[in-house]
């Protein structure tokens, strides 16, 4: 299972979940944050940058 729990037009984290088929258990969780970058490693602002990709997110 993922989750998007944050999202400020630079920055993102998800969640997830990873649960076993037959079991229902959960074997693994976890939380990560992500950013995109440009090829100078400068933050990218999806809603000036890239706004049809910020709608979607």
């Amino acid at each position: 299972i993922l989750r998007f729990e944050k999202f400020n037009g630079v920055k993102y984290s998800i969640s997830y979940k990873v649960i076993d088929a037959e079991t229902k258990e959960i074997r693994a969780s976890g939380k990560s944050s992500h950013c995109f970058l440009t090829k100078d490693g400068k933050l990218v602002s999806l809603k000036k940058d890239n706004s049809k990709f910020y709608h979607i997110m």
